[in-house]
């Protein structure tokens, strides 16, 4: 049990440091531009950073539609970035109803499935 408990937080640790890497990586190069290719370098990295946001999140949905049973049949609400909640069908065919998850290229946590309430809320309140 322990090591399992172990491979669940290095799962979590791991998206952490997934989520954390883009920011970590930040150019401070702008400072010394002129006004006007500072703004245009604004936009640009503003741009950028939606551009971020988006794959992020495009990345979290497919890694969350790999993880499900039925992908096909997945209802996704409230989704930001690696989290959000899903509902879909189990092996009986039946809808779960909506469940918070996690979701990364490297780990999916959805709650109550595959990590037990207490882990998943921390890694909610750590990364949601």
């Amino acid at each position: 049990m322990n090591m399992k408990r172990s491979y669940i937080l290095l799962g979590v640790f791991a998206l952490l440091l997934f989520i954390a890497l883009p920011f970590l990586a930040s150019d401070d190069s702008d400072s010394q531009a002129e006004p006007v290719q500072a703004s245009v370098k604004t936009v640009a990295s503003s741009q950028s950073e939606q551009s971020k946001r988006i794959q992020v999140q495009t990345d979290s949905r497919i890694a969350l539609k790999n993880f499900l049973k039925d992908s096909n049949s997945a209802e996704i609400r409230n989704h930001n970035g690696n989290c959000g909640e899903v509902n879909s069908k189990n092996s009986f065919g039946g809808y779960t109803g909506f469940k918070r998850f996690i979701a990364s290229p490297t780990i999916v946590a959805v709650e109550g499935e595959n990590m037990n309430p207490e882990e998943f809320q921390k890694a909610w309140n750590q990364v949601c």
